[in-house]
């Protein structure tokens, strides 16, 4: 038989019997992609009420507490106002440091900090219009009120040729003020009564103070820690040319504070010949440590050193430092 006409004959078969095979009728879906995932999850049903999230309540008792303190550390007729105190969230407090850098010293920054803070005071809760002067301001000792009351937030987008509005509301819980804590040298500390969280959730309301805090902290020059964490650095009285030891580092506000003493310029004449000085911080847990090496990294301050190693064996012979810090619930 020819060769060619058995091809031929076999391929009219296969396309008689494609022809005849029954095809699959492909449904239309003329539905989007969102429309598509919601008919997939709306078999689902969504539980209501929803369950609540759990919140860190700082109303707790401990009966050990207080039989240990009620009546005994603590009068009975103060223990409810004791209480009341511990439950409060703390203020926010910081401090302006040196950077090792004689270009930026702490008293400009301070300056425009304290000038910021002035533009920012409200009066019967209102932003009080101040004249521009070349005179720098100063802050007073009873500090500024920088936010009271309810502040609505309205924003307007434009895409596309639509307007869509945004509205936010953002209450103060209490009248915040910032002032300067006076006991600190040079009032170089300051506390604003706002806690933390409410500095960050509060994105109007203290948008210009946020700013401000944050690009300095990211450089170097603000210190940021509690106050009652402020007094040891200051009641070791480092100086020039002085070997430290910090013992227990991490998480570093301490030893930042420490370093700043340690490159501030001399204060007299017994200070000029004083050259060099070391902090030798040490932290026993590896990531802790780590984040204490990024925390000194932004001062820029020489004579640093940072160890990971057991502070109960530290090198070195008796009378090597001139002042240690050991704070060890820290």
């Amino acid at each position: 038989p020819d060769p060619t006409r058995v091809s031929r004959l076999a391929c009219a078969t296969l396309r008689m019997r494609a022809a005849n095979r029954p095809r699959k009728a492909k449904a239309a879906n003329p539905a989007s992609t969102t429309q598509q995932l919601r008919a997939a999850w709306a078999h689902k049903p969504s539980p209501w009420p929803r369950p609540r999230q759990k919140h860190f309540s700082p109303a707790k008792t401990c009966p050990a507490f207080d039989t240990c303190y009620r009546g005994h550390v603590v009068p009975e007729h103060d223990w409810d106002g004791f209480i009341d105190t511990l439950r409060a969230p703390l203020p926010s407090t910081f401090s302006f440091v040196h950077t090792g850098c004689a270009a930026v010293h702490p008293s400009l920054v301070q300056a425009r900090f304290e000038a910021l803070v002035m533009s920012l005071e409200q009066v019967d809760g209102e932003a009080r219009a101040r004249p521009q002067t070349e005179a720098p301001v100063r802050v007073p000792p009873c500090g500024v009120l920088v936010a009271t009351g309810t502040t609505v937030v309205l924003r307007l987008h434009l895409r596309g040729g639509r307007v869509r509005a945004f509205a936010r509301v953002e209450a103060v819980a209490a009248p915040r003020r910032i002032r300067p804590l006076l006991w600190f040298p040079e009032r170089r500390g300051w506390q604003l009564d706002a806690p933390r969280k409410e500095l960050l959730a509060l994105r109007s309301s203290f948008k210009d103070l946020r700013a401000f805090i944050e690009t300095h902290v990211g450089l170097g020059r603000l210190n940021r820690q509690e106050a009652v964490s402020m007094l040891p650095p200051l009641l070791l009285g480092v100086r020039r040319g002085d070997a430290v030891l910090d013992m227990c580092a991490a998480p570093g506000s301490k030893t930042v504070l420490l370093l700043s003493h340690l490159a501030a310029p001399a204060a007299g004449p017994s200070d000029e010949t004083s050259r060099g000085g070391v902090i030798v911080a040490n932290e026993i847990n590896p990531q802790r440590c780590e984040r204490l090496r990024v925390r000194l990294a932004c001062c820029r301050v020489p004579g640093t050193v940072v160890c990971c190693a057991p502070a109960q064996r530290m090198p070195g012979p008796a009378g090597a430092y001139d002042r240690v810090l050991c704070d060890v619930p820290c």
